[in-house]
């Protein structure tokens, strides 16, 4: 086999072996896996390394350290069908402390007829693919043109760091995680031009997840795409330019995220006419704030089907196609502190699909609510639910500059209740007028110290 062995000394002064393999073998992956397989760290001298069909790279030991050195290219062969390098094992015992930096792996997507082979059961033709390890450690590498996808983690990981890895022109997901993870950081990645999203977090991450300084864009399904999760933290990301949307919190079986926090996040260009800057459904305890969030296909942000617990503080909402929020039943939901303005429809958009109360609680609070198409802040909903609207506090907002009103409450008899619009500055120049409220009867709302200002 073409290696030579050296001597690290690691800061425990334990001799770890070392060695450096050269490209040209007659099979590559299987020269790397037995050098792998002693152990210790393997340096790839520059060029390229060819995986045969058959003979992925496997890392399937603890303490394991593989390397690039210069420009240093993995180029799965054609109808290969399997990953190039897998770390771990489905079904077995983890391992533990493994490390892949500076390489360019090139799945030739093209070439690869399905997406596995069958040799190895349902392990696919990602560019690296990780079952049950802990302590995982991704860097510097540039992954493209996996028949499936960049880096995919199947059976349960934890404490994963990957940082500085660009994934491109996969054709699922950039990034995809799924089952039961914990303690994973993804940091100063790229997500870019990937058949699907550029991150998937999809059912059974469990905790501790932080997606930190990353871009996902130019993407043919979302940005980021998360279903049913826990634990997840978003910050300092953009979300650019995605054919989806620029980050959706889905459902499955009824079940969507819990514990979300995205924060200062820009996400810009994101959807068609279907899809949103930010889509939340079926979730439970989202945090979203200061973000900017503008030029979505559809609505800004969109919250749907019994979201609880959510909080919007903070934000720029502007020049969305359709609303800079809309709320469809949702109950606990909080808008606060945010710019609201240029939008295609309404600024704040309540609507509900059921009865009793299925918008409740929500709070729109110290916004900024103008140049909005429509109405500023828009209760106006032409079904006959019975109490579809209860508990609903505009306070302390500027509406003004909308097309139409600056607050529409239109709604069939027995509607709303206790819907409270108080110490508001409204004007000037809402298009139709400033309030409207009409059609409401019962003990449906209180009106204190609305301010109508003209200046």
């Amino acid at each position: 086999m073409s290696f030579r062995n050296k001597t690290l000394f690691t800061r425990n002064a334990a001799a770890q072996s070392v060695q450096v393999i050269s490209p040209g073998n007659t099979d590559d992956g299987a020269v790397i896996t037995a050098a792998l397989a002693l152990g210790g760290l393997v340096q790839l001298q520059p060029g390229t390394y060819t995986i045969r069909a058959g003979s992925p790279i496997r890392i399937t030991t603890s303490d394991n350290q593989l390397e690039g050195l210069g420009v240093t290219q993995l180029f799965l062969e054609n109808e290969g069908l399997e990953p190039c390098i897998y770390v771990g094992t489905k079904s077995a015992a983890a391992i533990s402390r493994v490390r892949i930096t500076g390489l360019r792996i090139d799945g030739n997507r093209t070439n690869q007829s399905q997406e596995e082979s069958g040799t190895l059961s349902g392990i696919k033709n990602n560019c690296i693919e990780a079952h049950n390890v802990n302590d995982l450690v991704i860097e510097d590498c540039f992954l493209t043109s996996g028949r499936s996808g960049g880096i995919t983690l199947g059976d349960p990981c934890k404490r994963i760091f990957i940082k500085g890895v660009h994934s491109t022109n996969q054709f699922f997901d950039g990034f995809a995680f799924d089952g039961g993870h914990e303690e994973i950081n993804l940091v100063g990645c790229v997500g870019h031009n990937n058949d699907f999203a550029g991150l998937s977090l999809d059912t059974g991450v469990v905790g501790g997840f932080n997606v930190i300084g990353c871009h996902f864009v130019d993407n043919a399904g979302e940005g980021i795409f998360m279903r049913q999760v826990t634990g997840v933290t978003v910050s300092n990301c953009v979300c650019r330019d995605n054919t989806g949307h620029g980050i959706f919190l889905a459902q499955a079986s009824g079940i969507g995220p819990k514990q979300v926090t995205i924060t200062g996040c820009w996400l810009e260009d994101n959807g068609d006419a279907n899809h949103d800057g930010l889509s939340v459904g079926f979730s439970n305890d989202v945090t979203v704030s200061g973000c900017t969030i503008k030029a979505s296909g559809r609505d800004g942000i969109q919250a749907v089907d019994s979201t609880t617990e959510l909080t919007v503080s903070g934000c720029t909402i502007v020049d969305n196609t359709g609303n800079g929020v809309q709320f469809t039943d949702v109950d606990g939901a909080t808008v606060t502190g945010c710019t609201i303005r240029n939008n295609g429809a309404n600024g704040v958009r309540l609507q509900s699909y059921g009865s009793p109360a299925t918008v409740d609680h929500v709070l729109v609070s110290g916004c900024n609510i103008c140049n909005n198409t429509t109405d500023g802040v828009s209760i106006n909903e032409s079904s006959s639910f019975t109490d579809a609207y209860e508990n609903v506090n505009v306070t302390a907002c500027n509406l003004h500059n909308n097309g139409v009103y600056g607050f529409d409450c239109d709604n069939a008899t027995d509607q709303v209740k206790f819907v409270t619009f108080q110490a508001c500055n409204i004007g000037p120049s809402n298009g139709t007028g400033n309030i409207r409220v009409q059609n409401n009867t019962g003990d449906y709302s209180v009106f204190q110290n609305a301010q109508v200002q003209y200046t």
